[in-house]
């Protein structure tokens, strides 16, 4: 007899752009999948005291399940559920590499110039992965770094070179602070804006977060505090000059005397309006796999049709790994069948998949008013709910949706705290405004979330015996003109170092 077992369903996707590209998804638990259907049974007064035949009034799709938060799921799901397509670094698929430089696919029409950082993943030797300096005499198809490459005639399909960051000449980068106004200065112009190739490789915008300081002594600033995540401000129109917020120490003026400072950036996704130019709304096809469906042997599979991603749970818990739920709405999900859409046979299989312990990946996690340096306000657990208030549009005559409207875009983060602040409290009291972020950081690269205006709420304590007292508060993201008008925005690094509470 054919059965399926739990252990050996498989889910991937694809986007409406890209019906022929599937990914594969990692499934800890599915929550639900398919359609459902509602009948509404005849209930006719009768001596014979019975119903008769119902008929289908309703169908409802969709699907929800969870998983691992890894880098992998974020790299495909944050601008998907943010609705904004991904600004900043650019990337790169490599194809050769010879002892001197990586051969790219020709996707910009942009020359990396020298001192560029850029890293390497998947390559088939692993000295020619990890972190590399662009060189001279670049083009638009090859990348030449001045570390030694080991020549590779075809490299694997799932590499990727990524533009990491750049690292300033010696004595280049500066620090200056005035008030409480934090710059980034470089010496050469052009550096960070205006220059075209500069423009289109970084693409620095505001709220993007960046992250100041490299590994080596040599790449940092003199000053320890000059180290570590902060979110851009502005960029002057030269190119020489970043304004920083929300850095994670407060930074002081530094001259970066004889210092080769490293700067890393990432590709950020925010929330925007719908008629702006980065506004990203698209579909998801899913295909579940059910193994000896058919027969034993033989597969079936299962197709969930038009799909918007609904609501994303982002559970940071106490001394475990971070996991993520996910939920779905689509228009349909037809029964199961043997014969699969094209490409779906030979799905992409994520490569970032190491699991984010909440006890040494991450990197930063604070109210930015409350906690200025990032250490008085310590958290026991966090978890952010986004949810995009997604509804399936009906019409008589058809059973299932026509289409799906997109509600206003919701960010909440519950969160338990160590009450050792009474200004929580009179924050909560208040009213007051606030920013939080977050970061996430291992092995597989970095992720910053953050909501630039957030109000506190709730404000019950817990008194665990033997234990620290403890405080509730419901944090709620919400867009302000003066910081950002968004609601979340977060930067995804290729790689960024370890901060100091990381192990």
């Amino acid at each position: 007899m054919a059965k399926v077992d739990t252990n050996s369903i498989a889910l991937a996707f694809a986007d409406e752009d890209s019906p022929a590209v599937w990914e594969t998804i990692e499934l800890n638990t599915p929550d639900n999948y398919g359609a459902e259907l509602t009948t509404v049974p005849r209930e006719p007064i009768s001596e014979d005291l019975q119903n008769r035949k119902g008929v289908p009034t309703d169908l409802t799709s969709g699907l929800g399940f969870q998983t691992d938060t890894t880098m992998s799921l974020l790299r495909s799901f944050v601008r998907r559920y943010v609705m904004a397509i991904y600004r900043g670094a650019k990337e790169y698929v490599p194809s050769v590499t010879s002892t001197t430089a990586f051969t790219v696919d020709n996707v910009t029409t942009a020359t990396l110039v020298p001192r560029t950082l850029v890293y390497a993943r998947g390559m088939g030797v692993s000295s020619n992965n990890g972190l590399k300096t662009v060189g001279v005499a670049s083009t638009t198809t090859s990348v030449v770094v001045t570390e030694s490459l080991v020549e590779e005639s075809t490299v694997p399909t799932a590499a990727s070179l990524r533009v990491a960051g750049l690292v300033g000449a010696v004595g280049d980068l500066s620090i200056t602070v005035t008030g409480s106004e934090v710059k980034l200065v470089s010496a050469t112009a052009n550096l960070f804006k205006a220059a075209a190739s500069v423009d289109e490789v970084f693409d620095l915008i505001p709220g993007m977060a960046v992250f100041i300081g490299g590994t080596n002594a040599v790449n940092k600033f003199s000053t320890d505090a000059n180290f570590g995540y902060a979110l851009i401000k502005s960029v002057s129109d030269d190119g020489t000059e970043i304004t920083l917020i929300n850095t994670t120490a407060q930074f002081v003026t530094d001259a970066g005397a004889g210092q080769q400072v490293h700067v890393y950036f990432g590709k950020t996704s925010r929330n925007v309006s719908v008629s702006h130019a980065d506004f990203y709304r698209k579909t998801l096809d899913f295909e579940l796999a059910f193994q000896n469906l058919e027969a034993i042997g033989t597969a079936a599979y299962e197709y969930a049709e038009k799909n918007l991603c609904n609501e994303w749970t982002l559970n940071v818990p106490l001394t475990n790994k971070s996991t993520s739920g996910m939920t779905f709405i689509g228009t349909d999900a037809k029964p199961p069948i043997v014969t699969r859409r094209a490409g779906a046979s030979t799905p992409t299989r994520p490569q970032l998949v190491q699991a984010i312990s909440t006890a040494i990946d991450i990197g930063r996690l604070r109210l930015a008013e409350v906690d200025t340096l990032g250490t008085q306000v310590d958290f026991k657990n966090l978890t952010m709910t986004l949810t995009r208030n997604i509804s399936a549009e009906k019409s008589i005559s058809n059973l299932e949706a026509i289409g799906l409207n997109l509600g206003r875009l919701g960010v909440t983060y519950d969160a338990q705290l160590i009450y050792s602040d009474k200004s929580i409290s009179e924050a909560i009291r208040n009213n007051l405004s606030f920013s939080l972020d977050f970061s996430l950081r291992n092995d597989d690269g970095a992720a910053h979330f953050t909501s630039p205006s957030v109000t506190l709420g709730d404000g019950g304590r817990d008194f665990p015996v033997n234990e620290s007292v403890l405080i509730n508060t419901t944090i709620t993201a919400f867009g302000d003109p003066v910081e950002f008008d968004t609601t979340l925005m977060v930067t995804l690094f290729p790689w960024v170092p370890k901060t100091d509470n990381q192990t």
